[in-house]
């Protein structure tokens, strides 16, 4: 997993939890089987929004996937009014969850409020892929950074086939000539 500050700088998983306190979740993870998996997260500056992007085993942006996510005072709003036993999610997110879902450009956006701020005891919002197929990992404990112009993480999710390791995204997102060249490297190495 790679992980940016706000200038493009390659950071690491204990600075992502000491400035943000934000941590993933492999624990909704399919064991050997399909899987969602946060490959990146990146701070963003811009609206005050969670962006999450999607992406499919080749690393280009996946339309028409399902983002969920969870706070404490989210609506109930499973078909059904609780969670199917097919889909993975958070046992805090069972009745209390709301969903989105990614456009052609791969990207879900949730609008943030007043209590979505970063810090202890606060920024308990957690997004993941609600999918009933696949498994996912969850990004917990999201959160907007106060006092920077609604600087937020933004996961992005890419779908892994069982027993295949992703490459992580290039920088900048331009992932189909890299998309291509790992193909045609695979197809060369017989993989």
């Amino acid at each position: 997993m790679k992980i940016y500050d706000v200038l493009g700088n390659e950071k690491t998983p204990a600075w992502l939890a000491t400035e943000w306190g934000v941590e993933v979740d492999t624990s909704l993870r399919h064991a050997g089987g399909d899987n969602f998996e946060c490959v990146e997260l990146r701070e963003i500056e811009g609206p005050a929004v969670y962006r999450v992007r999607v992406l499919d085993r080749d690393g280009q942006p996946w339309s028409g996937r399902f983002v969920a996510r969870y706070y404490p005072s989210a609506p109930n709003s499973w078909p059904g009014g609780s969670k199917p036993d097919d889909i993975p999610a958070p046992p805090e997110a069972a009745t209390r969850v709301v969903f989105g879902q990614t456009n052609t450009a791969g990207v879900c956006e949730f609008g943030l409020g007043g209590g979505d701020y970063a810090g202890p005891g606060q920024g308990a919002s957690h997004v993941w892929l609600a999918e009933h197929y696949a498994g996912t990992d969850v990004v917990r404990r999201l959160g907007m950074k106060p006092n920077t112009n609604h600087r937020t993480i933004s996961p992005t999710f890419r779908f892994v086939p069982a027993g295949i390791t992703p490459p992580p995204p290039t920088p900048g997102g331009n992932g189909c000539l890299v998309a291509v060249l790992e193909a045609l490297l695979r197809a060369a190495k017989g993989a």
